[in-house]
């Protein structure tokens, strides 16, 4: 019978000889990070980075991550974070420096594509939410990369990638209120022919990518409070530039309320809810935003004006909204 003190020794070589280590196969793997042009989050929702892995492939002898479990991808969290005043990255509790890495067990050669969501801060998310950003990996055995932009078919695709020379008006009318001198209390995303009203907006309707559903359109004002304080007032959420936003007419909308147009708009004429908007502190801007959180202000612009809505602006008159070209970008660098 071999005793304990031949016993260790063997066991001890046997396990050198076959690798045996309380140390992963493929350690945690920090993720260098930068962003331009990413916007700023309500305190409600924060940003969170996945990295997928291919179906069925194999990438660590050790569970739970030996093998995908889930669908065509498995998409695993790099971390999450907001963007601070300054346009630097923080955690998402907001307590230092934003970190990323990769996970004990996964291996980073695998890694396929990335992508950035909008998350509610409250969540503790173990599926993607909706897709701001996407881009593929590159690189070389010892160095991957991979850009993200709104353009990435796992975000929003081409489409995204508005024709500014098509048309996108909108014009001031309050047709729920009977005087007429009080039409620069309505904004409607339209434009007016004779008495027809059509569509002003030349937009897709949503969603723009099937695999990435969670967005719907929404227009606002933002007016100006003193030197530089903005102050956001959503006029409605809406997939279709031919059919009211989900707050029809508006909180303000005056006694004849079945004579709203039947496009996205609203109306500021009951009393109480006053507005003036051609009075030069208001602004106009369209926007992409994420449905399962319900953020105070605007996140993807797609369309603002370019100034303030016009003082000289008469009833009916069709005034231009700009296409927004300035998209946010995410740069990801893994060290193999």
């Amino acid at each position: 019978m071999m005793s304990l003190r031949t016993v260790v020794p063997a066991l001890l070589i046997a396990c050198l000889a076959a690798g045996c280590t309380t140390d992963p196969e493929f350690p945690e793997k920090s993720v260098q990070v930068t962003v331009t042009n990413l916007p700023q989050l309500d305190d409600q929702a924060k940003y969170h980075l996945w990295f997928s892995y291919p179906e069925d492939r194999a990438n660590n002898a050790s569970a739970p991550f030996d093998k995908v479990q889930h669908g065509d991808k498995e998409y695993v969290s790099i971390g999450a974070f907001r963007v601070a005043a300054d346009g630097s990255l923080v955690s998402a509790a907001g307590n230092g420096a934003a970190t990323f890495a990769i996970p004990d067990g996964y291996n980073p050669n695998l890694i396929e594509d990335a992508i950035l969501t909008v998350e509610n801060a409250a969540a503790t998310p173990t599926t993607p939410g909706a897709r701001i950003v996407g881009g593929v990996f590159t690189g070389t055995a010892t160095v991957a990369r991979c850009t993200l932009t709104v353009q990435s078919n796992d975000a929003f695709g081409a489409i995204i990638q508005l024709d500014s020379t098509l048309l996108r008006t909108y014009f001031l009318d309050a047709p729920t209120s009977l005087p007429v001198d009080d039409f620069m209390q309505g904004i409607w995303f339209g434009a007016v022919n004779g008495t027809a009203v059509r569509p002003g907006l030349s937009l897709s309707p949503q969603p723009l990518n099937a695999q990435n559903n969670r967005w719907t359109y929404e227009a606002w004002l933002v007016q100006r409070q003193g030197a530089t304080v903005d102050s956001y007032i959503s006029l409605g959420r809406f997939n279709s530039i031919d059919t009211p936003d989900s707050t029809g007419p508006g909180p303000g909308v005056g006694s004849n309320s079945a004579e709203a147009y039947s496009i996205p708009g609203e109306d500021f004429v009951a009393t109480g809810a006053e507005r003036s908007l051609n009075d030069g502190s208001y602004r106009v801007v369209v926007s992409l935003q994420p449905t399962d959180v319900p953020l105070r202000h605007p996140l993807l612009v797609l369309l603002q004006t370019s100034g303030s809505i016009p003082a000289t602006a008469v009833r009916y008159q069709s005034l231009p909204l700009s296409v927004n070209a300035t998209f946010p970008v995410m740069q990801i660098t893994v060290n193999r």
